[in-house]
């Protein structure tokens, strides 16, 4: 199981360089795990860089895999993470579900289950 974070979700999606890091496991439905802050915070980028259209295009790519909404386990178990809020929900459903979470925020560098992959 796999779980794309944010940061390479916007990467794949505007088909970056970055793009080929994450597009084998994005395109791999069956083990891919979009957690719904992920969802929210991808469509909110993409809806104010590129308009509704591209929004709602990339809302579509996101459910491809199974969205997995915050629920009262995922919530205390992200509250027990020192993480900020965002990451500790991505971190506690990459947990939940035994993922990898594929990222490129600083905050998961080093931690067990990562691929990370620095901005630069």
């Amino acid at each position: 199981m796999n779980v794309v974070d944010s940061s390479l979700w916007i990467e794949y999606l505007a088909d970056t360089e970055k793009a080929d890091l994450v597009a084998a496991t994005v395109e791999n439905f069956e083990s891919l795990i979009v957690p719904s802050i992920c969802f929210l915070e991808v469509y909110k980028i993409i809806l104010r860089r590129g308009g509704e259209e591209k929004a709602v295009q990339a809302s579509m790519a996101m459910c491809q895999g199974q969205v997995v909404s915050l629920d009262e386990e995922l919530a205390l178990r992200a509250a027990n993470s020192a993480l900020p809020l965002f990451a500790s929900i991505i971190w506690a459903t990459a947990q939940a579900y035994n993922a990898t979470l594929w990222t490129m925020d600083s905050h998961f560098a080093g931690m067990p289950k990562v691929r990370y992959f620095s901005k630069t």
